[in-house]
């Protein structure tokens, strides 16, 4: 299994990839360019999710036995912060009645 990951950590990796992703896409390196902006896009992506779930760490040690957030497709990473979010205004909403 993965090891977790730092949330912030995550953060940096997703800016420094986009950076390694526009020094390619300026020396015409297009198909390089574009892989690692989908790889700085599920970074970011991740970092998000731990905001949301207030996870000091991508895949903290209760997932271990949990394939959920062990994913690389942008779709699911992209499901899992829209629910996320559609859950806490659904709560907020039963709180304020």
């Amino acid at each position: 299994m993965p090891s977790s990951i730092n949330a912030n950590d995550l953060k940096i990796l997703a800016k420094t990839r986009l950076c390694d992703a526009i020094i390619l896409y300026k020396q015409e390196r297009y198909e390089g360019a574009i892989y690692l902006c989908g790889y700085a896009v599920e970074l970011a992506l991740k970092y998000k999710i731990c905001q949301k779930l207030a996870w000091n760490e991508y895949l903290p040690a209760k997932f271990d036995n949990d394939r959920t957030f062990y994913t690389h497709k942008l779709e699911d990473l992209k499901f899992y912060l829209e629910y996320k979010m559609f859950l806490m205004k659904k709560v907020q909403n039963l709180i304020q009645g």
